[in-house]
């Protein structure tokens, strides 16, 4: 058996990284207090190799919202542009977000990303 560390989260801020896509099984999200004030959205995924999430921000945000859990998504981020908004024109982060419904799966069916021991059915966790 080998150990590694876990150090933190592994939600990736995706506007450092302009043009790369990220792609993965949308399997839900979860909001929190942000240490700015105000309140935080990360979008959770469940990648090839590991799980990971990305922080929201506003396009990204109404973009999920119409987003079913169990969907194969790619999402890149392309940048600032100028938009109008309530506050007048602002630089706003800009992403482009795909989904391929063909290759989405049943969520229910997929392992929890750390799935525990359940001493009634006497099952392991496979970590």
């Amino acid at each position: 058996m080998a150990f590694r560390e876990i150090t933190g989260g592994n939600a990736i801020d995706i506007k450092q990284t302009p043009g790369v896509p990220y792609e993965g099984i949308y399997i839900g999200h979860r909001e929190f207090d942000s240490q700015f004030g105000g309140s935080q959205t990360v979008w959770n995924f469940r990648g090839e190799k590991e799980p990971f999430g990305i922080y929201g921000f506003t396009m990204l945000n109404r973009a999920m919202e119409s987003v079913n859990e169990g969907t194969l998504c790619r999402i890149t981020f392309t940048g600032k542009q100028k938009m109008k908004t309530k506050r007048g024109i602002v630089d706003m982060n800009t992403c482009k977000v795909e989904v391929d419904d063909a290759a989405s799966a049943d969520t229910d069916d997929m392992p929890d990303t750390y799935p525990a021991f359940d001493p009634e059915k006497k099952t392991e966790a496979p970590f």
